[in-house]
């Protein structure tokens, strides 16, 4: 299993990108202050490694756009897809394949570790950390975002297994 590096997505590498993202388009530099004054408020709260709900916050807050943010911010993410989420000529397998994975399929594909996979399966929920929403999504084939929308948002509930069929030679 890869091991994800936390210090890339901790609430301090958090708020140097964000201020690196407000610094490109906001150029009052009082502006920019307050800004980020918001952004320190926010990550009070948190430890070192960055909340799944305060990431969603923050990118909320500051009206950015949150596909773009998660692209950027987590594109050094170990995380693959299941593997059984590759297409199949098995029908029965295609149709039914992801509810087959074992716990040990979704440590190795999300970097995520056991233990910790199984604190969010017994919902102990409220301190998932962005990172580890990132993970699940690129696992389980969802955009981030959608994931973070549907977790934090209004958003609705992500399909999971609808894959468009890949092209000859990637099954």
């Amino acid at each position: 299993m890869k091991k994800i590096d936390y210090k890339l997505y901790s609430a301090n590498a958090f708020k140097v990108f964000i201020k690196g993202e407000l610094s490109s388009f906001i150029n009052d530099e009082s502006l920019l202050n307050q800004k980020m004054q918001q952004v320190e408020s926010l990550l009070e709260g948190e430890t070192t490694r960055l909340t799944g709900k305060t990431f969603f916050t923050i990118t909320n807050l500051l009206d950015l756009n949150l596909a773009q943010i998660c692209t950027q911010f987590f594109k050094n993410l170990p995380s693959t897809k299941l593997k059984s989420f590759k297409r199949s000529d098995n029908k029965l397998e295609d149709l039914f394949g992801i509810f087959f994975n074992v716990k040990t399929d979704l440590v190795n594909a999300s970097c995520i570790m056991e233990t910790t996979l199984n604190e969010l399966f017994k919902n102990k929920f409220n301190r998932i950390y962005a990172y580890e929403v990132c993970a699940l999504a690129i696992a389980f084939d969802i955009e981030p975002h959608i994931l973070f929308e549907y977790f934090y948002g209004d958003g609705e509930r992500p399909v999971i297994g609808q894959l468009t069929k890949p092209a000859e030679g990637n099954i």
